[in-house]
């Protein structure tokens, strides 16, 4: 027997009692189908929509279902709440009257135009709500955490105040709590422009970067001229590397606001990225205009013209930099770099040793002022290289050494699950991608050059035994560079290179710089191309067990190719010896 309407109506609304939601759905377009203007059908699908936070969705049911039936008070009593909740507010007061014409009245009637005024009752007036972001821009979080709590008690309905709270809690770094409080802004309001776009803030503070390019890019939709969405919908593209379509909306939001020099920092920034130096210090420039006493950008502007080799151009901004913030220790290294590079060795001096107090541990300058002295003092450094020879039983021809560190059996699995990059990947890495040329075929390097700063454990433990056997065999305190780790596995190759960078070319750091590799697993040892460590110029074929050790001079060109099934897993430690 065919189901009739009223049926099916009550099969619908008995399924969306129960909580049957998509079966409820089904079933009232079902009816639809049948008969497009019925009113039941259409209010209880805006129902539904409204249910699902999808209040653009519910208004054209709620709206047809009231042009099928305008006796029917709900379903002026709907229409019109979902008028304000969507902020629609001037079309809520519109129907309100149309509604009151026809004798709409009742306590719940009276409450919606109560909000469809903005009365004192329905939101939070504009004087209470200054109160909380008065605290909140005065740093005064807790308090206003508090205020901002009770407001929402008394005004749950009002989308400004969990907007305000997330802003609140954003600040405490409680960026969770912060989406949960601007969903619900947005869930009263969905066109509320700036939840959306804090929604996005908050979601890129943890990393969620493709919900927060959704958030961003709903707000510019419903507000295609809003300079802060266009601003940090670029961030979080650059963080993405999505860095065209980033220099796209920095452009919309200097287009929008001229004066904005955030956007120009940060466009210069991705202008450096992609190596369009020229670009980068013109916007680094415009952005000095606007706010001469921003330190970041200073600092930008200066380490870009170091790079394009124009330090007489960058020495005025690292030394703005250092007068606007005298701790900025990047900016005293850097221009201690320059000063060393030009021959001021007393200016060197003095900047390398600022750096050295600022850091509190050992880091790069400690080699620079070490290497410095020594030059001062007429010593002849390449003496070092005599630790390479004949001390430890190794042919000074050959120029190795090779020593044991007995494998963590655990090591080789902690490092398979670290994050990798294929060479295509590292690529586009700007941290890789200068050594991107170098690795070929399947294999896997880290992701970063800075594996011995792990809080993990063993690998903790790793370093400790490196860097005691290393400074053990060479009498000597080391800083290390770089530490990372390659797995090779099927056809797969690290080309001939080495591991001098420009500034230790540039310092002549040669004889005080080595290399190590550490075999974790061998792989196949026995396949056409094991993966054995060559060393050129003389050529040196090293046949490397578990375990081993090997370190050289960082300057000395070596490679290794492999094509084992199995994994082979290296890690490499560039050093100082200081």
């Amino acid at each position: 027997m065919e189901v009739t309407i009223d049926e099916a109506l009550r099969r619908g609304i008995h399924a969306q009692n129960e909580g049957r939601f998509q079966e409820a759905e089904r079933i009232y377009r079902s009816i639809l189908q049948s008969s497009p203007q019925h009113g039941d059908a259409n209010h209880n699908l805006g129902v539904l929509a409204v249910h699902f936070g999808k209040i653009d969705l519910a208004l054209p049911h709620f709206k047809t279902a009231l042009e099928a039936n305008a006796n029917q008070e709900q379903y002026w009593v709907s229409y019109i709440e979902g008028l304000i909740r969507f902020g629609q507010l001037e079309s809520a007061r519109q129907v309100l009257a149309q509604g009151r014409q026809r004798g709409l009245k009742g306590d719940k009637v009276d409450q919606l135009e109560q909000q469809a005024n903005g009365s004192e009752q329905a939101s939070v007036s504009r004087e209470r709500a200054s109160e909380v972001i008065t605290l909140y821009k005065q740093g005064n979080l807790d308090e206003a955490l508090v205020r901002g709590r009770a407001l929402l008690q008394q005004f749950p309905d009002d989308p400004n105040v969990p907007n305000i709270l997330g802003a609140i809690h954003s600040s405490l770094g409680q960026h969770d709590a912060a989406i949960d409080y601007y969903m619900k802004a947005i869930e009263l309001r969905p066109h509320n422009v700036q939840a959306h776009n804090n929604l996005g803030n908050a979601l890129n503070e943890l990393n969620r970067f493709e919900e927060a390019i959704t958030h961003y890019n709903k707000a510019i939709e419903l507000k295609p001229d809003y300079p802060e969405a266009h601003y940090n919908l670029g961030i979080v593209l650059s963080e993405v590397k999505r860095y065209e379509e980033a220099i796209t909306h920095y452009n919309k939001a200097i287009e929008l606001k001229s004066d904005y020099a955030e956007v120009h920092n940060n466009l210069a920034i991705t202008y450096d990225l992609l190596d369009k130096l020229d670009l980068a210090v013109v916007h680094y420039s415009k952005a000095i205009d606007m706010q001469p006493n921003q330190t970041e950008i200073q600092f930008n502007l200066a380490h870009t013209l170091r790079k394009m080799k124009k330090f007489e151009k960058a020495i005025p901004h690292y030394s703005q930099a250092i007068a606007l913030k005298p701790s900025y220790l990047n900016a005293y290294l850097e221009l201690g770099m320059l000063k060393h590079s030009e021959g001021s060795h007393d200016d060197a001096t003095r900047l390398y040793r600022f750096s050295k107090i600022l850091r509190h541990s050992t880091g790069i300058e400690a080699v620079y002022l070490n290497h410095l002295k020594l030059w001062i003092d007429q010593k002849n450094t390449t003496q070092s290289r005599s630790d390479l020879s004949a001390n430890y039983g190794v042919d000074g021809e050959a120029g190795f050494i090779r020593t044991t560190i007995p494998v963590d059996p655990e090591l080789p699995k902690i490092l398979c699950s670290l994050p990798t990059l294929s060479p295509h990947d590292e690529s586009k890495e700007v941290e890789h991608k200068s050594a991107s040329q170098i690795r070929r075929g399947g294999v896997q390097h880290s992701k970063g050059f800075n594996l011995f700063d792990s809080n993990q454990p063993d690998i903790k433990q790793l370093k400790d035994k490196f860097v005691n056997t290393v400074s053990t065999l060479l009498n000597s305190s080391i800083f290390i560079d770089d530490s990372f780790f390659a797995i090779y596995q099927g056809t797969s190759a690290a080309q001939p290179h080495h591991h001098l960078n420009e500034w230790d070319r540039e310092f002549n750091l040669h004889s005080v710089k080595y290399a190590a590799v550490y075999y974790l697993a061998v792989g196949d040892t026995a396949a056409d191309e094991p993966g054995n460590l060559k060393l050129h110029s003389p050529d040196i074929l090293i046949e490397p067990e578990v375990g081993d050790l090997v370190i050289f001079p960082a300057s000395r060109t070596h490679s290794a190719y492999y094509n084992g099934v199995e994994k082979r897993i290296i890690l490499g430690v560039n050093f100082y010896k200081m």
